[in-house]
């Protein structure tokens, strides 16, 4: 591997930590939909359930 400054290596690994963070905080809020869903189909007593697998 080549030798890099350690300014771009810190820069790089911003940018890692950063989009990381962020692609957890997605899929975080992702499952919080899902489960405020399948909340609402339990209440609601639908049988609508399967839907919910299909997005």
């Amino acid at each position: 591997m080549p030798q890099m400054s350690p300014m771009l290596w810190t820069l790089i690994s911003l940018f890692n930590f950063i989009s990381m963070f962020t692609i957890l905080l997605y899929i975080n809020s992702l499952m919080i939909d899902y489960k405020l869903e399948l909340n609402l189909d339990i209440k609601n007593n639908n049988n609508n359930l399967k839907w919910n697998w299909l997005w």
